[in-house]
């Protein structure tokens, strides 16, 4: 069961648990801006650089858990949070854009418990919503962010919404197609405030706007007719219009959860994990020249 939340465009279902997620090796809350943010660690002690991963909406990062394993064991420091009134946040996301989504970013990476040195090397990751979230941080809001100093080697975008597609109704399945791991208690909660707004424009501002030719950009996108949530095809021509710094693969007959599906997820999570590697070395040339039968590289 999910929590039922009602946008203007139809209904998504809000993964709410109540314990701790069992492999985060730290996990604590923050307070911001009154609301309880709960924030999740891996590899602790990694010392290569620091990874910040952004879910996507009526998602948790515990859903990612695979994933974050991956970029941990690269070596880096794994850093990650729930939105509010997902997982076990607390407060109500229907006033919540996404730039006060991203106000969380800077609260958190600040937390001393992080350990996040100020002006060190920072990769942004995230799926949906939380990709959306980082490619708007590198065109427009880096300043307002990123703890001064700190330098944005790179995004990995999952799945980004550029713009995001009316949707008529959500279900688990076709969210992360079947992965959802939790059994919430079922309370339906309106949202047709600021957040609904918010991923529209931000999403559409996302297409219009280019990324910094100084970030380097991996863009994974699912199905041009299979994903439900975000315009796959207006994505795969941000890419081709875009400098070569920005490189893009499009995974053909994925949904909108690309890294949950059978094949192409595989070869999604691979790619995001040799760009992570390539990103670390300050070397790009092995990824551009990937071109994987699952999720073949969007050609310029």
């Amino acid at each position: 069961m999910f929590k039922a939340i009602i946008l203007l465009t139809g209904f998504f279902f809000i993964p709410n648990c109540f314990a701790f997620y069992e492999n985060f090796e730290s996990q604590f809350s923050i307070s911001h801006k009154n609301t309880e943010i709960q924030v999740g660690i891996l590899g602790v002690k990694n010392t290569k650089g620091t990874l910040l991963y952004l879910p996507g909406f009526a998602d948790t990062f515990d859903n990612h858990e695979s994933l974050l394993h991956t970029f941990s064991n690269l070596g880096l420091k794994v850093i990650t949070f729930d939105y509010p009134e997902h997982g076990q946040s607390g407060g109500s996301i229907r006033w919540w854009g996404l730039p006060e989504l991203s106000s969380i970013i800077p609260a958190v990476l600040n937390d001393p418990r992080t350990e996040f040195k100020p002006g060190s090397p920072l990769i942004m990751a995230g799926w949906s919503t939380g990709a959306t979230i980082a490619i708007r941080t590198a065109q427009a809001w880096q300043k307002n962010v990123l703890p001064a100093g700190t330098e944005l080697k790179g995004i990995i975008a999952f799945a980004p919404a550029m713009p995001a597609r009316i949707v008529i109704h959500v279900n688990k399945d076709n969210l992360t197609s079947g992965e959802m791991k939790h059994d919430p208690k079922p309370n339906a909660v309106p949202v047709l405030g600021q957040f609904s707004g918010s991923i529209t424009l931000q999403s559409k501002l996302a297409e219009m706007e280019s990324i910094p030719a100084t970030i380097p950009t991996l863009i994974l996108v699912a199905g041009n007719r299979e994903d439900e949530f975000a315009q796959s095809n207006s994505t795969t021509r941000f890419v081709r219009a875009s400098a070569e710094n920005v490189i893009g693969f499009q995974c053909d007959g994925a949904r909108h959860g690309l890294e949950f599906e059978p094949l192409q997820g595989s070869s999604a999570k691979n790619l995001a994990a040799r760009f992570a590697q390539a990103l670390l070395v300050n070397d790009l040339s092995s990824v551009k020249a990937l071109n994987p039968r699952f999720c073949p590289r969007i050609e310029k």
